[in-house]
């Protein structure tokens, strides 16, 4: 084995071991420093994660005692023949209870009110269909 050198040994026991020293303890308090913040940090959403599901919870009854009222959905419609009733049939399909369509045909000069009547006229849905 190859001797030591002196120069390295006197390097280890002067100022730049001392430094050398701090440098590591400082380094290894950031370390722990990191760690305890970050389980800080978990056990704080934790908390904050309990205490918006316990009012989630309330939210949930108190939606349940609400009954919705009727929605009513516009429809304009200008030159639409091609869509318009392909655009009713989907707004039917909603899952809402109490649903209004509301069809506006603002004047065109296609055959859209003419379709959409014949369509959704005797429909059991469909309530008004208006024409300007």
């Amino acid at each position: 084995m190859p001797p030591v050198h002196t120069d390295v040994v006197e390097i280890s026991s002067g100022w730049a071991s001392a430094v050398l020293y701090w440098i590591e303890r400082l380094f290894v308090g950031a370390f722990w420093l990191a760690i305890i913040l970050g389980l800080v940090r978990i056990l704080f959403m934790g908390v904050l994660a309990t205490i918006q599901y316990s009012r989630s919870g309330k939210e949930k009854k108190l939606l349940t005692a609400f009954t919705p009222g009727k929605v009513s959905i516009i429809v304009p419609a200008y030159n639409e023949e091609v869509n318009a009733i392909k655009t009713i049939e989907n707004l039917l399909q909603q899952d809402y209870e109490d649903i209004e369509i509301v069809f506006v045909n603002d004047g065109s000069t296609d055959n859209t009110f003419e379709k959409v009547a014949n369509a959704f006229l005797n429909n059991g849905k469909s309530k008004s269909i208006y024409t300007s």
